[in-house]
């Protein structure tokens, strides 16, 4: 396999990927959206405490899904970012955006005026955020529908519980995993690290390599 296949091959999975990404967020939305708009409109039992348990057990098994494609996504493009594109004319998408992506930050970072469309970017508008999003929705309905009923049963009262450590795993989730510029600062120094032992591989023989 030559460069500019490899490199076809790799921005061929990036794409999938991405859209992987779409797709679940897509679903994602769409399901509790529509589970949501149910129980809202059920008028025999709004506050199921099985449909709330349900939906968060959902969301927590499919954040750290998206958070997986995007990490593949991640090394994929660190990878063609440091062992690629210097090799091959006319393919500078990833340098270029990685430097524009620096000076953006760079230049938000230090405007006191934009630093809390910084904090919004970077902490609710991204996909690795969804599912915090629509737990805290989700949270916030049932929570709502909780103080409309006044006689409550033992389930219904330690539901809430469940779903407050759910909401807690959610945001720890989207707070380890939303900083795309620092993550990708990792991975190219990773790639760097495998890129360095390769050509010293190249004299020594010796072909252990780290895994980035």
């Amino acid at each position: 396999m030559n460069i500019n296949d490899e490199y076809k091959m790799l921005r061929q999975e990036i794409d999938n990927s991405a859209k992987l990404v779409h797709k679940y967020v897509m679903l994602t939305c769409g399901g509790v959206f529509a589970t949501l708009a149910y129980v809202l409109n059920n008028p025999v039992n709004p506050n199921n405490p099985l449909i709330f348990i349900v939906l968060f057990a959902a969301l927590i098994c499919i954040a750290p899904r998206i958070n997986n494609l995007s990490n593949d996504i991640i090394r994929m493009s660190t990878y063609i970012l440091v062992f690629l594109e210097p090799k091959i004319d006319g393919r500078n998408w990833e340098i270029y955006s990685w430097k524009e992506h620096g000076n953006n930050r760079n230049k938000i970072t230090n405007e006191k005026a934009d630093k809390r469309n910084f904090f919004l970017d970077h902490l609710f508008f991204k996909s690795n955020s969804t599912c915090l999003l629509l737990g805290i929705i989700t949270y916030s309905i049932h929570f709502a529908l909780l103080f409309k009923n006044c006689s409550l049963s033992i389930i219904e009262l330690i539901v809430p519980l469940f779903n407050t450590m759910a909401l807690l795993i959610l945001g720890y989730i989207s707070k380890t995993t939303n900083d795309t510029y620092n993550r990708r600062v990792k991975s190219i120094r990773c790639w760097e690290e495998v890129k360095t032992q390769v050509e010293e591989k190249k004299h020594t023989g010796n072909w252990s390599t780290g895994i980035c």
